[in-house]
């Protein structure tokens, strides 16, 4: 006869099992139940298609694709995340508008220009948006920016830990920093300066556009933090530039003027 004590291990497995189960079943909220967002390239070679659930506490993303000698395995990468970043989502979330726009806008992945889509199922209804990549609809600006931030919050490197919570900002308010080097070798540098309490965080956005390349221009912006720091040189007039700031590196997305 089997001792109940043997049985703990079992009943604890079921229980952590069982409520793993209802966090992923978990709806969103009472009116959406899941939202998927998902990039996509038809040619290319690669993992060319991504795809992300944001469900319960949970977010996934999917990788799929392709090379010349067929289908790729497919990825999965998955963590649990905090209320905040699908509330951001839901805040913004007219479901009715979302469900009256056209299902195909524009003219998606023609000419490899990649395409984007959103799907959502609420209200007992599952509706699908495809659209031209970084081209959507005027109903969706709201909130697209924070799927595009999600996205690029996944490690590059697949075999890379998750960490969505510890490289997700949202809604971030911070101020451009223009640092230039006393010579012509030494080109001017931008980052984005945050005051957080008593600590002063510094960014580096390798691609920033040029529109917020001013100095002390506050903004507001989403980023996702990627691996490694870029070293920044500051320096005064006809001295040589000093390497004493170390930013951390991103990708912004929805970065506006404050």
């Amino acid at each position: 006869m089997m001792s109940p004590y043997s049985l703990l291990p079992v009943l604890a497995t079921m229980l952590l099992l069982s409520g793993c189960e209802k966090k992923v079943n978990e709806p969103l909220s009472a009116e959406v139940e899941y939202i998927k967002y998902g990039t996509s390239f038809g040619e290319c070679l690669g993992y060319c298609r991504n795809e992300l659930t944001l469900y319960g506490n949970t977010i996934n993303l999917q990788k799929s694709g392709w090379n010349l000698e067929g289908a790729l395995p497919g990825i999965l990468l998955t963590d649990n995340i905090d209320d905040r970043y699908p509330k951001a989502i839901l805040d913004q979330l007219n479901l009715q508008e979302f469900f009256s726009l056209d299902s195909v806008t524009g003219c998606p992945d023609c000419a490899d220009g990649g395409a984007e889509w959103i799907e959502i199922k609420g209200k007992g209804k599952t509706y699908k948006v495809i659209f031209e990549y970084q081209n959507e609809p005027e109903a969706l600006s709201d909130y697209i920016h924070y799927l595009r931030t999600y996205l690029l919050a996944f490690p590059a490197d697949n075999s890379q830990d998750v960490d969505f919570n510890g490289r997700v900002l949202i809604d971030q308010q911070g101020t451009i920093k223009k640092f230039i080097g006393a010579f012509h070798e030494y080109p001017a540098q931008y980052v984005i300066q945050v005051v957080d309490h008593r600590d002063t965080l510094y960014y580096y956005d390798a691609g920033l556009d040029s529109s917020f390349k001013t100095d002390n221009l506050d903004v507001v912006f989403n980023g996702a933090l990627q691996d490694g720091s870029t070293l920044i040189y500051t320096s005064q007039a006809q001295e040589m530039p000093e390497a004493d700031l170390m930013a951390r590196n991103i990708i912004t997305v929805g970065l506006v003027a404050d």
